[in-house]
């Protein structure tokens, strides 16, 4: 999962907040969760050492509107049990070996707020 989310993070220019849905919640890890935290009022915590906040998926618009008030840009993806990530995927996306798991890849776009499954509507905000 986490390899996942790194491949994803590096991917994105540094001043995104990247939205990681696992489950019911939007999950923000390392950097993203120490900035995201105090905007979204929300505890950031400690799993392993690895800093993080979350907030749950149905009220995932309104901190997403925090966000964006605050000056913030933000994308969002989800685990998707799909199959292992091709070769080619392995390559474009610069990992170090073929992350071989049911949850082995994901869905994402790019184009200043991405929702990959349900869109998240913001009143004035052109989603692209």
């Amino acid at each position: 999962m986490m390899a996942q989310y790194m491949a994803m993070r590096k991917s994105l220019p540094a001043d995104v907040i990247l939205f990681y849905r696992l489950g019911d919640f939007y999950e923000m890890f390392f950097e993203d969760a120490k900035s995201a935290a105090p905007i979204l009022n929300v505890a950031l915590t400690k799993r392993g050492g690895t800093p993080m906040c979350g907030v749950p998926y149905h009220a995932a618009q309104a901190y997403i509107a925090r966000l964006l008030k605050a000056g913030k840009r933000v994308g969002a993806i989800y685990k998707e049990p799909t199959i292992t990530p091709t070769l080619d995927q392995v390559k474009s996306m610069n990992l170090k070996k073929m992350w071989r798991s049911p949850n082995g890849a994901m869905r994402a776009g790019w184009n200043g707020i991405s929702i990959s499954r349900d869109t998240i509507h913001i009143p004035g905000m052109d989603m692209g």
